[in-house]
């Protein structure tokens, strides 16, 4: 499909193209990379889909980053031909993580191993309801590229340090935040 864009706005169409293209890859394609490859005994289903949504986050700027560069080399932009052809060198780092991950990991190790991934960031996000906001308040749909929308998923894919609630998530939501990042969790009064 063909879309005619006035000149101007050509650069900064194919740049928001670019950075969401990215997103996809670096999300969704690395989640199906790994979820056939690490699937390490002694954590439910619902704690893999954390350990990988912290392995993904733990690199997800420098992947970024790295796929939009890739693009840039593109006159069109193709998610399956970007991720195909001109990735190997990430596919290649992404299947040398599978190797180094243990083949056990108890529920223990997945809190520690969050806590250490997000206390590498400095994000602050917002929690409203069972919205995540980034900190200019622009809605975080990521989790979403792995089949659901989750509260704690978004969370942990944004990359975030600090949490703050301008109103309180589901019940489930609020005992899983609390539990990955317990006092980096504050409530915002409203004015």
């Amino acid at each position: 499909m063909r879309v005619l864009v006035k000149p101007y706005y050509e650069g900064l169409i194919k740049e928001e193209l670019a950075d969401k293209i990215a997103e996809v890859i670096a999300i969704a394609y690395k989640y199906e990379f790994f979820v056939t490859k690490i699937k390490p005994s002694g954590l439910k289903e619902s704690e893999i889909k954390l350990l990988l949504a912290g392995i993904i986050s733990a690199d997800f700027e420098d992947d970024k980053k790295y796929i939009i560069d890739k693009i840039g080399e593109f006159k069109s932009l193709s998610i399956d031909g970007t991720f195909n052809f001109k990735l190997k060198i990430l596919k290649d780092k992404w299947a040398e993580i599978c190797t180094v991950m243990p083949s056990v990991f108890t529920s223990e190790q997945l809190k520690e191993f969050l806590l250490y991934i997000s206390g590498e960031k400095d994000k602050k996000i917002f929690v409203d309801g069972d919205g995540v906001y980034d900190c200019h308040y622009r809605r975080l749909l990521r989790s979403e590229l792995l089949g659901e929308h989750s509260v704690l998923v978004e969370t942990i894919l944004s990359g975030a340090y600090e949490i703050n609630y301008l109103s309180m998530p589901s019940i489930n939501e609020q005992g899983a935040l609390k539990e990955y990042y317990g006092s980096r969790i504050t409530f915002l009064k409203s004015r």
